[in-house]
């Protein structure tokens, strides 16, 4: 086994998986060696309280406060004209609300996702690939969408739609916070 586990270090292949004895796991992920045991986890039954994502989606409070069972806060403001914030697309992004679908949604990722790069459409999934996220943290990322439109990854990336202009008459303003301060 460990010669086995030493051979996938040298291929280093992503997403290469070894199984062992004992429900071990060893796999190579973006040049990360894992070893792991291998169970059921609690959080992929249906109905617990941290998989409310993938069963509904979350409406996001404009203006308001949006709490993600994750831990997560994502703070909504509404304006009539552009303010004066940072918005860096990772961690905070405004846009034109009246090019939305009300209401905006958080949920996770589903077969066929796409985002808008600017320059044209890409798979949400090749999107991921690129930008290197490992595949088990990409079902588990938050998506912000209005209706099939993927605006936002919270804490990775803004994309081209819903972006304000010299047109733009309400701006939603949406800042993530990873743990809510108290």
């Amino acid at each position: 086994h460990i010669e086995a586990m030493l051979e996938l270090c040298r291929q280093g292949r992503t997403g290469t998986r070894l199984q062992l004895a004992f429900g071990l796991e060893s796999r190579i992920s973006y040049g990360i060696f894992y070893l792991q045991k291998n169970t059921i986890s609690f959080l992929e039954n249906d109905g617990t309280i941290e998989t409310a994502g993938d069963i509904f989606p979350i409406v996001v409070k404009i203006p308001g406060i949006t709490r993600l069972p994750t831990g997560e806060v994502i703070t909504a403001k509404l304006s009539d004209k552009p303010l004066e914030l940072a918005a860096d697309g990772k961690w905070m992004i405004y846009g034109d609300l009246d090019k939305c679908s009300a209401p905006l949604l958080l949920r996770h990722r589903q077969p066929g996702d796409k985002v808008n790069l600017g320059f044209g459409h890409k798979k949400l999934k090749d999107f991921l690939i690129d930008s290197h996220i490992p595949q088990q943290k990409r079902d588990k990322l938050w998506l912000l969408v209005s209706g099939e439109r993927v605006l936002w990854v919270p804490g990775l990336r803004r994309f081209a739609e819903a972006m304000a202009d010299r047109d733009t008459k309400r701006y939603f303003y949406l800042n993530l916070q990873e743990k809510e301060s108290r």
